[in-house]
């Protein structure tokens, strides 16, 4: 029997949101041929902390920097079924030295940012995160988060001190335990899930999913094209308030039989 042919398609889309002046987040959507070599589709989410430009450069060389060094090293990859969640572990704890290096700078001290890049290929989505940007696949209908918050609240939740509620809407909700750019050693999570024709991954930053629930999320992702799905659920968080900037790219793999 012949494979199944199957492209992904893929966009993204950022926002400034309501009450900020300037937009801290960062992304990239590189799919088809303009993605690195031997993969279908990258993306890229970074949400930069440490105040107006300080912010804007962390989030922009991180997501510079992943697509500059993924790219330089999928030329090189070419075993079949490469782990590419270990790879982009890999490059994140490199970019996390250049950000470092560059906040030396007394102008930029202490930014930092968060990030969550995917590498879509043969049917997997591969994923290296590291602070509270999300990854969620919707699968079947039926949305489900594949990252794990590195947040102050998570860990709360996770000790049982802080129900998911009361974390919601805790003060502290935007205090994040890991980030690209602050430590010398940062820990990153990877992780590699299957990926099935008509599922959709979704990259976002906080300024989402802190203001629209899950099953908002869930509803619109599934309604549309990719570009549709990322416009409607900016004009969600939006509508919500939008007290962030808010960033989201969404991939799809659909049949070509």
């Amino acid at each position: 029997m012949g494979r199944n042919m199957s492209l992904v398609v893929a966009c993204g889309q950022t926002d400034v949101g309501k009450t900020r002046s300037n937009n801290e987040d960062c992304f990239k959507v590189l799919v088809g041929k303009e993605a690195p070599k031997s993969i279908d589709a990258l993306m890229v989410v970074a949400d930069g902390m440490g105040g107006h430009a300080a912010g804007e450069v962390a989030s922009a060389m991180t997501v510079d920097g992943m697509v500059r060094h993924l790219t330089i090293r999928a030329l090189e990859a070419t075993t079949p079924g490469e782990d590419y969640s270990h790879l982009l572990g890999q490059i994140l704890i490199e970019v996390n030295r250049e950000v470092r290096l560059a906040g030396r700078n007394p102008e930029r001290r202490g930014m930092g940012t968060t990030c969550t890049a995917a590498v879509l290929k043969d049917n997997q989505v591969h994923v290296a995160h590291v602070g509270d940007s999300r990854g969620y696949i919707l699968r079947g209908g039926r949305l489900v988060q594949i990252t794990k918050d590195h947040s102050w609240v998570a860990q709360q939740v996770e000790e049982g001190n802080l129900t998911p509620e009361q974390a919601d809407n805790h003060p502290y909700r935007n205090v994040v335990t890991r980030a690209i750019g602050i430590d010398e050693n940062v820990k990153i999570d990877t992780l590699v899930k299957s990926v099935a024709t008509g599922d959709r991954v979704m990259l976002c930053s906080d300024g989402l999913n802190s203001v629209v629930g899950n099953s908002e999320i869930e509803a619109t992702l599934k309604s549309g094209d990719v570009k549709s799905a990322c416009e409607s659920l900016i004009a969600l968080a939006n509508a919500n308030g939008g007290p962030d900037n808010i960033t989201v790219t969404v991939a799809e793999t659909v049949s070509l039989d």
